[in-house]
């Protein structure tokens, strides 16, 4: 997906891509554009050569060179995952500043560490799950709503009271205006 980033002014001084060829430099800020979040994107010169350069006069053999070009620079990291190959930006952190990461789209290079933002970690088995929404909200003895699911089971004051002469009881929200308790006499 093309994102706007922001150029960093490394880019311009960095040896590594003056060396390179001037469409070779085109060639890395438009992989810039369209890699995602963790600096990836499948290394398919078709679709590169159709993003970056859609009306040029390049074939796929020539993009193909150019990111050989900005691997033996050391610009970008080839790597394959399940026969699929896939190209990581190197440095990503350094020419850019990304703040919420959106989710991965493409797996990462399997000889990286994972990234210290924490987006690659696995959640732990102890993570609770989500609320069952087809059943009351229980509460605690307190009146607190029982986020956890540990409250013990009360049946929920639901229905007209026993005796139509007596007036319903009120009922007060809690102060997060969430669960109906008890109002107090």
């Amino acid at each position: 997906m093309a994102r706007d980033r922001k150029l960093s002014s490394d880019f311009w001084t960095c040896e590594a891509v003056i060396d390179c060829a001037m469409m070779t430099r085109l060639l890395f800020l438009g992989l810039q554009s369209f890699a995602d979040d963790f600096c990836v994107q499948p290394l398919r010169p078709r679709t590169i050569r159709m993003q970056v350069f859609p009306g040029d006069p390049l074939d796929n053999d020539q993009v193909r060179a150019m990111i050989e070009e900005l691997a033996a620079r050391g610009l970008v990291r080839i790597y394959t995952v399940q026969g699929q190959e896939y190209l990581a930006i190197v440095d990503w952190e350094r020419l850019h500043r990304v703040g919420k990461r959106a989710r991965r789209l493409y797996p990462a290079c399997p000889d990286e560490a994972p990234s210290a933002g924490g987006m690659d970690k696995v959640l732990p088995a102890s993570t609770p799950t989500p609320r069952d929404h087809s059943k009351p909200l229980q509460t605690t003895a307190s009146g607190a709503p029982d986020i956890g699911g540990e409250a013990e089971e009360r049946p929920a004051a639901v229905g007209p009271p026993a005796d139509p002469q007596e007036p319903a009881a009120a009922i007060a929200l809690d102060p997060a205006n969430r669960v109906a308790v008890p109002a107090a006499a």
